[in-house]
């Protein structure tokens, strides 16, 4: 319920009933619109923020008189780090380097931010792509009409989203992304701060390379995960994410 409405505030305004969808819905096991997932995109890029979509910004007569003037209503629908910190992932062409290479049609060089992100439903029958910068969003859907498989997936859309983003990027200036603050704190578990390898730490000094004491500089403290993947749960306690590990 909590992930629906937030998707609804994102935008999404397709998925209404809850009772429809499980687990599998993070999956694309519900169906969207291509411009509501253009607007819940947007939102990562204005750092939070939605602003609701428009066709038809002015009405002018044959003299110019403004008959009727769209006025943005923003809404703030995020956390703004929590915005940023997608941002950051779906913009790191290292991280994606493994599936689509250095040099794919996400990457546009290391002086531009880019954010994007693929998807393919079974079959190939939807070929997805979305894909943003601090200003500009813009996505592509490929198909069939009678919703029959296709030969690719979403390398369809990745190229023509690739030859619109090469032309409009000219005319838009660059844009960074802000950087998200990332917690550090190791008094929270690893699991929490995204070190999927277990939920267990120790902390060595990185000039002597042993077990770090009470006398060791903070700046030559080095965190290291004992290796001991588990799902999330064998860590945290949904309840009380912070608290002790289930015993």
């Amino acid at each position: 319920t909590d992930s629906l409405k937030t998707a609804k505030d994102l935008g999404i305004k397709t998925l209404a009933d809850s009772n429809r969808y499980g687990l599998t819905l993070v999956l694309g096991g519900g169906e969207v619109r291509l411009l509501d997932m253009v607007s819940a995109y947007g939102v990562f890029a204005t750092s939070g923020t939605r602003h609701p979509y428009k066709s038809i910004l002015r009405v002018e007569d044959a003299f110019g008189n403004i008959l009727e003037e769209y006025k943005d209503e923003p809404q703030k629908t995020l956390d703004k780090n929590v915005a940023l910190l997608v941002s950051d992932v779906l913009s790191d062409n290292t991280a994606r380097t493994p599936l689509f290479g250095a040099n794919s049609f996400m990457y546009f060089g290391n002086n531009k931010d880019v954010a994007g992100k693929t998807g393919t439903t079974n079959d190939k029958r939807d070929a997805w792509m979305l894909g943003y910068t601090p200003n500009i969003v813009v996505g592509v859907w490929s198909g069939n009409n009678d919703n029959t498989p296709m030969k690719k997936g979403s390398s369809i859309s990745g190229h023509l989203w690739r030859d619109f983003m090469d032309v409009v990027l000219q005319k838009l200036p660059d844009e960074k992304f802000e950087e998200p603050v990332i917690d550090n704190n190791l008094d929270i578990k690893p699991i929490i701060r995204g070190s999927w390898q277990g939920g267990e730490s120790f902390l060595i000094d990185k000039i002597s390379k042993k077990l770090a004491t009470k006398y060791t500089p903070e700046e030559t403290l080095k965190e290291k995960l004992i290796t001991n993947v588990h799902s999330i749960l064998y860590w945290v306690d949904k309840k009380d994410p912070r608290g002790e590990i289930p015993q």
